[in-house]
């Protein structure tokens, strides 16, 4: 299973990929700052999961989640808005969910 996760703060993409990478699956995280780098990917990689932040710099996460499904129908997109991140479940559900404080 491949995680694409896509977010212009560095910290952010850094805490995402240690909650992803706790999880006991055979997983792949990738991380991109770039949402243009993103859709690169996607057009010569799966993408299972995708989760993208609403505000990017060089296009928004919905621009970016419609490309994606363009290419690659069956993937499951997430929109990251302010105050939410990547969570797991107790169950080893990937979703989004509030920012712990």
């Amino acid at each position: 299973m491949t995680i694409m996760v896509v977010d212009s703060d560095q910290t952010a993409l850094q805490k995402a990929a240690d909650v992803l990478t706790k999880r006991r699956a055979a997983i792949t995280v990738v991380l991109q700052q770039s949402a243009v780098k993103a859709a690169e990917f996607a057009m010569c990689n799966a993408v299972d999961i995708l989760f993208a932040r609403i505000e990017l710099p060089d296009m928004s996460g919905e621009e970016l989640l419609e490309k994606v499904k363009r290419l690659q129908p069956i993937t499951e997109c997430h929109l990251l808005k302010d105050g939410e991140e990547i969570i797991v479940t107790p169950r080893g559900e990937v979703m989004v969910g509030a920012a712990q404080l």
